[in-house]
């Protein structure tokens, strides 16, 4: 019966937090956008956790034991403990949504630790005292060792989250169509890690509390056999889908809708034409809007493929949606590459991944632009490097910049001094205005390049 009654609550309370996860903003309130009817849902979540928590750690029984649902004992008490908890996590909830108006720090840290602090709460509130772990010093220090350990690994990942966020906002202004999905990307990121953790240190309590009650408690209980514990865990899930479907029903706002698109090719056929480019949107979770769109997706990855007759593959990963007018219009632009005349031969540009053209004539060639410092001395790359940078394009200073100070350092020389002093031309302002660049990210890129040495 241990094993059955430790399986039935997990699933139960895996499932009441998937359902929370998939309807609402789990643990999350970052972005302030949520409906009357969010907030409701969120409280009868609470509620229902609430009550399944005090089932486990103050009854030490399953949603489907006998007399689960009936008062023992102290039946104020029990009432009273019941509606702290319930008040303890309304209490988080506002705390946790306002996080998201102090700084990136608290938005993830703190969101984290408190939502953890929140299934510690209601242990210590519900448990029975004589049953509680901290009454065996071994197993105290075993469990708080091992949660100790879980919320550093989500620290740690919440700080590279941190990370990812500052160096976009050190790139791009603050109204960035990029910059936005990419931060409601990070905040997905921060959501799932919750999730995990807190189904972690939820698991490590349940665990070490019906592992260690009485034999005595354990046989006053009937039996349950192998097909009672299937149906019970199945009945569960087919609440959780209704709920689901109920909250969709309701107030599709936050609900999370997931999309995978099928993948698309635009082959070319000339010997020398364009690329052919196969794109796929992996997963796509809409949780903004009742028409879910692009714009409004709330994680989103794509994956991009290059290739010409089976040569020369190169796969790019998208995230958040990234812009593709980072190049100038000076070449003839297409649906998604512009090309341009280098000498007598066609160079193709696929938005900011790759520079495609045809060595020899024949070989299909395509090279990374994030790995140009790493590329040999390559005429045709120059020349277009050198052509986007006369036309303005901060990008491509960004990261040809360097290469170009190894091969061509009279060409760039210029270019890097001006730039570190915050110099630039009415063009090159453009370029930032129309791709939400700052001018102060550019000044401290152009000064960490060496000024190159001109024989």
């Amino acid at each position: 019966m241990k094993k059955g009654k430790l399986i039935e609550n997990m699933v139960l309370l895996l499932s009441i937090n998937l359902a929370c996860f998939f309807t609402t903003y789990y643990q999350h309130r970052m972005d302030g956008s949520y409906s009357v009817a969010d907030i409701v849902f969120d409280f009868l979540f609470t509620v229902a956790i609430s009550w399944c928590l005090m089932i486990v750690f103050a009854k030490n029984k399953t949603v489907f034991s006998e007399g689960a649902f009936r008062f023992q004992g102290d039946k104020r008490s029990t009432l009273i403990k019941w509606v702290l908890i319930i008040s303890i996590k309304c209490v988080f909830d506002i705390v946790i949504w306002s996080f998201g108006t102090i700084s990136v720090e608290w938005k993830y840290v703190g969101t984290g630790l408190l939502s953890a602090a929140f299934w510690l709460i209601g242990y210590a509130v519900f448990v029975q005292r004589d049953l509680a772990v901290w009454k065996n010093r071994r197993q105290l220090l075993t469990l708080s060792g091992f949660i100790l350990v879980v919320l550093a690994i989500g620290v740690c990942y919440d700080l590279h989250l941190i990370n990812q966020i500052q160096l976009l906002a050190e790139k791009y202004r603050g109204n960035s169509p990029y910059l936005i999905r990419a931060c409601r990307n990070m905040d997905y990121f921060s959501s799932v890690k919750t999730f995990i953790i807190d189904m972690v240190i939820l698991f490590a309590l349940v665990i070490f509390h019906i592992t260690h009650t009485t034999l005595s408690e354990e046989t006053q209980e009937k039996k349950c056999n192998i097909v009672q514990l299937f149906v019970r865990c199945d009945i569960t899930l087919v609440l959780f889908l209704i709920l689901c479907v109920v909250k969709n029903a309701v107030d599709p706002q936050s609900v999370i809708l997931m999309q995978t698109n099928e993948p698309y090719s635009r082959t070319n056929y000339e010997e020398e034409g364009p690329f052919d480019l196969t794109q796929k949107n992996e997963m796509v979770l809409y949780g903004f809007d009742i028409e879910p769109s692009s714009d409004h997706s709330y994680y989103y990855v794509e994956t991009v493929l290059l290739q010409k007759d089976g040569c020369g593959a190169e796969e790019f990963k998208r995230n958040g949606g990234e812009p593709n007018g980072v190049f100038t219009d000076k070449g003839k632009r297409e649906a998604d590459y512009v090309v341009f005349l280098i000498g007598e031969r066609k160079v193709y540009l696929y938005g900011h991944y790759a520079i495609c053209y045809y060595e020899n004539g024949t070989t299909p060639r395509i090279i990374r632009m994030e790995s140009l410092n790493q590329l040999e001395n390559n005429a045709i790359v120059i020349e277009l490097c050198k052509h986007l940078i006369e036309e303005g394009n901060l990008f491509a200073f960004e990261y040809a910049g360097e290469y170009l100070a190894k091969y061509e350092p009279a060409f760039i020389q210029p270019y890097i001094e001006r730039y570190s002093e915050g110099l630039f031309n009415a063009s090159e302002s453009r370029w930032m205005e129309t791709s939400y660049y700052r001018s102060d990210y550019i000044v401290d890129i152009a000064k960490q390049f060496p000024i190159p040495a001109i024989a």
